[in-house]
């Protein structure tokens, strides 16, 4: 019968009877099949399910730490390298400069110096991979002048210093002059700043007070390959990683007392930096959490680069976590430079960011009663003969539980039968009276009650505790189980709240035994 047991009445008092009609000579009537009662079983559920086995089947959330217990402990991968590449840029600054031209003896010789307005890169010597200075010189005077521009702190690759003269600039006449960066080595008095400097001569005697030079001093942007100095939190975005959770369907409520996180990276940067990750999680239920955690991480080294673990552990974090979500997105930004070390950075230097793992402790708290939903199983009575036989002779049912608790905790047990396995722990209005469509639920009302497993003084469960139940079912109840397409059944286990912290060790578990037996008519529909 395809793994449906069957328990039968002998009934060879039959042969017998009709053996000594016939040697009596006596006229035999038909024989009428007599009314008595047998009965087959039906498994319904059949499960022992222990910690250990709830963390095997989602491994990649769920890990037994070293003292045995239950643990949440799952990893963001990154293994992403990232270089510092064009990030040590210095953003265009500009200036205007009317210098006045009156009656004076001698030349006009004067630096003046350009503001850098973002501080997180203070240079105290760096090599430009790109970038030029533009300088434009407007002659506001009546006579003709002569102009030398110099850049006092940026040195040519060969040495030599950046200097271009105006031999002659007419009257209201302008002139522009483009210096090229690319390679120069850039070594500045204030590191926030660039100086320049002019000289100007002509027959100022003919000037007038009112006479200028006007001068335009504007950088691009200014792309640097080496730098020796101090960074402030130069930002290096790295992508962020999306990472799915798999908690048990239901399971909410749960405090964890303590969570730890931790960041595995190497720095080949020469700066004592800062990583920030943002995590944002949102659980079945839609809520949605965020925090945001910053560590520090100590200087690393190009050639010989430094593994580092970074952990932390914070009251936000066990918040976070005890949300269960079930979607954790993970977004780095590496901030490199404390603002005050004077270290050297190159273009070439990188962080990789390997993960960032969660993990909490064994001890956690149930804060209000909670759920577990199992897997639905199929079952399908496959005996199309033996379907028929049983409907037309049905005469009663019962469904007999047997349940083992070794948990901590107390639990309430149902059973759920559906014709899809989407439907085993939808709506509970679907197995209100709706037999007849494939949906049952038992017991009809409540759930089988288990006190928690007795607990020892180290906090492991020593004796498991016990309930045995008969349940009537009806002949609609029945004819769920004997469904042509087949049904799924689900368990749903229920935790009571606990006054107090609790830990469940990887030997602990439930253990589910439920069977129909089914009472059958022994009737002339079961000889056809």
């Amino acid at each position: 019968m395809s793994g449906w047991q069957m328990n039968v009445v002998p009934c060879r008092w039959v042969g017998a009877l009709l053996g000594a009609g016939a040697l009596t000579g006596c006229e035999v009537n038909p024989p009428q099949i007599p009314s008595t009662n047998f009965q087959i079983s039906i498994p319904v559920a059949d499960d022992r399910t222990t910690v250990q086995d709830l963390a095997d089947e989602r491994p990649g959330f769920l890990k037994i730490d070293d003292e045995g217990l239950l643990a949440v402990d799952f990893t963001a991968d990154f293994n992403h390298r990232e270089e510092i590449g064009d990030r040590l840029r210095v953003a265009p600054v500009s200036a205007a400069l009317a210098v006045p031209i009156g009656p004076a003896d001698g030349a006009i010789n004067k630096t003046e110096a350009l503001v850098f307005a973002d501080d997180r890169i203070q240079i105290a010597h760096a090599v430009i991979a790109e970038g030029s200075l533009i300088l434009k010189a407007t002659n506001q005077t009546a006579i003709p002048l002569q102009v030398e521009l110099v850049l006092d702190d940026v040195k040519r690759p060969d040495g030599t210093i950046h200097a271009f003269p105006i031999d002659a600039l007419a009257p209201s006449e302008s002139k522009t002059v483009s210096f090229d960066l690319v390679g120069s080595e850039f070594t500045p008095q204030n590191p926030l700043e660039l100086r320049f400097s002019y000289r100007v001569q002509g027959e100022f005697a003919e000037a007038v007070a009112t006479d200028e030079l006007l001068l335009e001093v504007e950088t691009g942007d200014l792309l640097l390959s080496h730098v020796e100095g101090v960074l402030n939190e130069v930002v290096l975005p790295v992508a962020p990683i999306t990472r799915a959770v798999d908690f048990p369907t239901g399971l909410d409520q749960i405090a964890f007392s303590s969570v730890a996180l931790e960041v595995g990276l190497t720095s080949g940067v020469g700066f004592r930096s800062r990583i920030d990750l943002q995590i944002d999680g949102t659980n079945g239920d839609g809520e949605h959490g965020s925090l945001m955690i910053s560590e520090m991480f100590q200087r690393g080294d190009i050639d010989y680069p430094v593994s580092l673990a970074l952990s932390r552990t914070s009251a936000e974090l066990a918040e976070f976590l005890s949300m269960l979500p079930t979607e954790v997105a993970v977004a780095p930004t590496v901030r490199i430079g404390d603002g005050e070390s004077v270290e050297v950075i190159d273009a070439s230097h990188w962080v990789y960011i390997d993960h960032v793992r969660f993990a909490s402790q064994g001890h956690f708290q149930i804060e209000e009663d909670t759920r577990i939903e199992f897997d639905p199983i199929f079952r399908r009575f496959q005996d199309d003969d033996a379907r028929r036989r049983i409907q037309a002779s049905l005469d009663s049912a019962v469904v007999v539980t047997a349940i083992e608790n070794h948990l901590p905790t107390a639990i309430r047990v149902s059973l759920w039968v559906a014709p899809r396995a989407e439907d085993v722990y939808s709506s509970e209005d679907l197995f209100a009276d709706n037999e007849a469509n494939g949906y049952l639920r038992i017991p009809k009302q409540g759930s089988i009650a288990v006190d928690a497993g007795e607990v020892g003084p180290e906090g492991q469960v020593v004796a498991s505790a016990f309930s045995h139940q008969r349940l009537a079912l009806s002949d609609e109840d029945v004819e769920v189980f004997l469904r042509e397409e087949g049904v799924y059944t689900g368990m749903l286990v229920e935790l009571d709240k606990t006054p107090s912290e609790v830990v469940m060790r990887a030997s602990d578990f439930v253990a589910v035994e439920a069977g129909a037996v089914i009472f059958m008519e022994f009737n002339e529909e079961l000889v056809k």
